[in-house]
């Protein structure tokens, strides 16, 4: 995957130097803040420590995973409220994720779509 981004970044005039590491050095570098770029592909559990110390504030640092330091108050809210909701209160969890999308645009700035079933990506930038 790299390389096919590092190709199309190119060709806009952006030089990309890809560096491979070993999972251990990379989740160093991640907890660190010491990259400009991560590509990554990982699993978490789907519980609600699991979700706050991945797309939250309360996952900044020593807390969690949340290497791109994302931090939106409102949408920390409504991952909270959701969180704690009934399901049939699953609009809350629909607007925190737009919400978290909305952070998410391709290089041409345009929305990402508020319906694609894995976003938010581990790729940050």
């Amino acid at each position: 995957m790299g390389p096919l981004i590092q190709e199309q970044l190119r060709r806009m005039g952006i030089q990309v130097q890809l560096e491979q590491l070993e999972r251990n050095t990379e989740t160093d570098r991640e907890s660190k803040g010491a990259f400009d770029a991560a590509l990554g592909g990982w699993t978490m559990a789907s519980s609600p420590d699991g979700i706050k110390g991945a797309w939250t504030s309360q996952g900044i640092g020593n807390h969690g995973v949340n290497y791109g330091s994302y931090s939106n108050p409102r949408f920390d809210a409504l991952v909270d409220s959701a969180l704690k909701a009934d399901p049939s209160l699953a609009h809350k969890r629909r607007r925190a994720r737009r919400l978290a999308l909305r952070a998410t645009k391709n290089h041409r700035g345009e929305q990402a779509d508020p319906d694609h079933q894995n976003a938010p990506r581990c790729v940050v930038v």
